[in-house]
């Protein structure tokens, strides 16, 4: 679940919290969240992207090709690629390369808020 402080885990008993001062999560603000079909959580924050798979942390931001670190939602598509709504465009993720798409590429504005 995606919260103002963090990623929650629940496992049908208990929760498990990720927080900023407990596992590196860029930002408390968690606007949306999705796990990917190889079982990594993906969480659109603030100030990036956050990503827990195989019980290791990510961080990904506009240093790393993103077009803006406030990021509003994920989702995957059919075919593996991850999609993030920034307020920079929308921008695609094939696991190696953030490629993003803008008013230049014809979308009606730049903050794209949902997917």
């Amino acid at each position: 679940m995606a919260t103002d402080g963090g990623v929650s885990c629940y496992d049908g008993a208990s929760f498990t919290n990720y927080t900023v001062e407990k596992n590196g999560i860029p930002s408390a603000h968690v606007h949306g969240i999705a796990q990917s079909r190889d079982g990594d959580i993906w969480a659109a924050t603030s100030g990036g992207i956050w990503r827990l798979g195989g019980g290791e942390y990510k961080t990904y931001t506009k240093a790393d090709g993103l077009p803006n670190d406030q990021v509003q939602r994920v989702f995957e598509d059919s075919m593996g690629y991850l999609w993030f709504s920034t307020w920079g465009g929308l921008c695609r993720y094939d696991g190696e390369v953030f490629q993003t798409l803008t008013v230049e590429d014809g979308l009606a504005g730049s903050v794209v808020m949902s997917i």
